[in-house]
């Protein structure tokens, strides 16, 4: 359920947040996940604290999340709101029903510390300068991500993104704002999420829904699958950056829906080892989209 309705209002404060799942090793093609294509696209009604939700101030010491729990009994952080960036540097955390509010600051939540099990689920998080989540090792569950100053997600290894609902990125000058931002990394699924992104929709930039490409490292083994894109230049990108680390391999793009608010077109793939293009069709009229 939204709370900034443009792009003037986030540098006033308002919004934000993530949602589920955590894992030390997410296992990248699990069966059964929670919400896909299968399931009712994400949007306002099945994404973010439920209707009624009442949430308190989360307190923190400087925003460290410092105490977790084990892989059979998380530490769970449920029904709060917080203003600035949660640092999550304990194993086995669980954020659910939660809203965080960020201003001024580079991220909604960072998870680059080394620990494992972070689960993030029935979450918003709005009003960043550079991302709603950074890091590694996280699963993201039924998250409403928007406002945000350039990306929603920043992920490297082991990260689920899952039934989340996407929109509104780039408030920042001169921003390239994508919905996923990959630069390195592995075992990374993006599944069943809703990517709204139309180009300069309200004064927003955004870039591209997903983009994998090897800026920083080589990038292997990634799953986008039965997910809704609509925007950007073009909706998904797989790049070769060539800076010596290759194209990104055993890249699985499948069974995705494409809406027509793409400025350049549906894709661009550099193609690389093991890229699987399949099952992918556009929104109106479900015809085929060839690789």
């Amino acid at each position: 359920m939204s709370i900034i309705p443009t792009a003037v209002v986030v540098f006033a404060a308002t919004v934000a947040l993530l949602s589920d799942r955590g894992a030390a090793s997410l296992p990248q093609q699990a069966a059964g996940a929670a919400t896909s294509a299968a399931g009712a696209k994400p949007g306002a009604s099945n994404t973010g604290p439920p209707e009624g939700s009442v949430l308190a101030t989360l307190k923190l010491n400087r925003g460290q999340i410092t105490a977790g729990g084990t892989a059979v009994s998380p530490k769970v952080y449920e029904n709060f709101t917080y203003a600035g960036t949660l640092h999550v540097k304990a194993d086995y955390v669980t954020l659910r029903n939660f809203r965080i509010i960020s201003r001024d600051v580079h991220y909604g939540v960072q998870c680059s510390y080394g620990n494992v099990g972070l689960v993030m689920e029935d979450g918003e998080i709005a009003g960043t300068q550079s991302a709603a989540v950074y890091g590694s090792n996280f699963a993201a569950r039924r998250l409403e991500v928007h406002d945000q100053g350039r990306d929603a997600f920043k992920p490297f290894d082991s990260v689920l993104i899952e039934g989340c609902w996407v929109y509104d990125l780039g408030y920042v000058a001169d921003a390239h704002a994508d919905g996923v931002q990959m630069v390195g990394g592995k075992n990374v699924t993006i599944r069943g999420n809703n990517f709204d992104m139309p180009t300069d929709h309200n004064g927003y930039a955004n870039s591209q829904c997903v983009i994998i490409q090897t800026d920083s490292g080589a990038i292997d083994d990634v799953v986008i699958e039965d997910n809704w894109f609509d925007g950007g230049g073009f909706a998904v990108q797989v790049r070769d950056k060539k800076t010596g680390h290759g194209g990104p391999t055993n890249v699985h793009i499948l069974n995705n829906r494409f809406g027509d608010a793409s400025r350049y077109g549906t894709h661009y793939i550099d193609a690389g080892k093991g890229l699987v293009f399949t099952g992918n069709v556009r929104a109106k009229n479900e015809r085929p989209i060839r690789r």
